[in-house]
């Protein structure tokens, strides 16, 4: 009998619902609606439980395809999954600690520059490539992956909804440049008023973006783990 892939992402988009609604009402009643999603606030915890969880089900996909043969285990193309759940880790504590950021102000630091716009973009610009090395190893490894990670449409609208968000950040932090030559946008609260507003679509869109890459990895582990399944 074939197993429900519908149901992780049902389940998985209704709590992210929930936790993007709670996050904005809570916001908006504290007179900031940006607030809880601020780093160490609900949706950057939340953010990171997701990627630990993604992270986990593909730790769980390498146990179900790892070959029996003794040998290197980074050698073998299933490795790949094992790999994938060290980087869903690394993600985890990118975003509670925000690590690009930090790496971004030590190389002003280091190097003793001041801000540009082009430097200012450092931190996107590791973030970008982030995703692109996703990207890349997915297609490098599309042999193994294809295997098990055949729902398309899922990881797709992942990738699109994650570089939707890249474009929100990185015209936020640029919004003392941007807003301001908008026609009507003069009053300096207004602008800060949309900068929080775009604060909170930037964090909904990257929690919608990895419960997106968890759905797929879900169904992958379903598909994983009934190919392991002894024939009856």
């Amino acid at each position: 009998m074939g197993r429900d892939t519908r149901s992780p992402l049902w389940s998985v988009m209704l709590a992210e619902g929930m936790v993007i609604a709670g996050a904005l009402a809570a916001g908006l009643s504290a007179g900031n609606v940006s607030k809880h999603f601020a780093e160490g606030e609900l949706v950057t915890w939340f953010s990171g439980l997701l990627l630990v969880a993604t992270g986990w089900v593909s730790f769980r996909i390498y146990q179900a395809r790892r070959p029996s043969a003794q040998g290197l285990w980074w050698r073998a193309p299933q490795a790949i999954w094992a790999l994938m759940a060290i980087g869903f880790a690394f993600l985890a504590a990118d975003d509670l600690f925000r690590l690009h950021e930090r790496m971004d102000r030590l190389v002003h630091r280091l190097l003793r520059m001041e801000p540009t716009w082009l430097t200012a973009h450092l931190d996107d610009a590791l973030v970008a490539l982030y995703g692109v090395v996703g990207l890349a190893v997915l297609i490098a490894c599309r042999r193994e992956v294809t295997r098990c990670l055949r729902v398309r449409p899922h990881l797709l609208a992942g990738f699109v909804v994650m570089f939707a968000m890249m474009a929100v950040d990185a015209m936020n932090k640029r919004h003392n440049d941007l807003f301001p030559w908008l026609p009507g946008l003069t009053d300096v609260d207004q602008v800060t008023h949309i900068h929080k507003w775009l604060t909170a679509l930037e964090d909904s869109l990257k929690v919608i973006a990895e419960g997106l890459f968890l759905v797929a990895f879900l169904v992958a582990r379903q598909r994983a783990e009934a190919a392991a399944e002894p024939a009856p």
